[in-house]
């Protein structure tokens, strides 16, 4: 049934550079579980000799397949569905940054074969790259979204969510539980006339808590073909 919920996430670790969209968390999770996150399988509307290694910001949205349908309701905004869900809300207790750090010691290791095998290795790009690159860091206890939509189906989608933000492959934005808790009044987009998510720009003067800016508001949020002017929750 399609309710109004709140939407809590328990951090372990630190979270590295900012929190997920809901949406585009869901969307990410649903599209890992149909396959259509591996290279093989973007299913490009172009011949096989074009299909690229992975999908880019110069590959089209429109002729990527792609999964929307997604557990949540959706709201039209100057002619752009937008799901309803908020932004992130959270409280940062204490910020750091952190070095991820990446050195192949060329010297050292031509030591160990002989002088016949022994050549140059680029390590200004490509996979020997030396790495030493500063991360966001920010410990934070939890992560509250505000939905509207089925709350056991995005229960299904976020069971096997084990992290958040970036760098989760190193240990960043562990979970530890997700809760939910029904709430009456649909926070979503709008908290009266506060703005809570992204949406596309309109000339609304009874708004509050927005600004004006340039990106994305519905997922792929890093895609350029979905940037737009918008007005986001500040």
């Amino acid at each position: 049934m399609l309710k109004n919920w709140r939407l809590t996430i328990n951090l372990l670790t630190p979270l590295a550079v900012k929190p997920p969209a809901l949406d585009a968390l869901l969307m990410w999770e649903l599209s890992n579980r149909l396959g259509l996150n591996r290279s093989d399988e973007l299913n490009l509307k172009q011949p096989e000799s074009f299909m690229p290694e992975k999908l880019t910001r110069s590959v089209p949205l429109s002729q990527v397949k792609k999964c929307e349908h997604l557990p949540l309701c959706k709201k039209t905004i100057a002619g752009v569905d937008v799901f309803r869900c908020s932004d992130p809300i959270y409280r940062i207790e204490h910020e750091y940054h952190e070095r991820q750090a990446k050195r192949f010691e060329c010297d050292k290791m031509a030591l160990m074969l002989r002088e016949s095998e022994r050549k140059s290795l680029l390590v200004a790009s490509g996979p020997y790259k030396m790495r030493f690159v500063p991360i966001r860091c920010m410990l934070i206890p939890k992560v509250v979204y505000f939905f509207r939509g089925d709350k056991v189906e995005v229960n299904k989608l976020l069971k096997k969510v084990f992290a958040i933000g970036k760098h989760r492959n190193i240990g960043y934005g562990f979970v530890r539980c997700f809760e939910f808790d029904e709430v009456e009044e649909d926070y979503s987009v709008f908290a009266s006339k506060v703005l809570m998510r992204s949406i596309p720009f309109i000339d609304d003067p009874t708004i509050e808590g927005a600004r004006r800016s340039y990106g994305a508001c519905k997922p792929p949020y890093w895609h350029p073909d979905n940037y737009m002017e918008i007005l986001e929750p500040c």
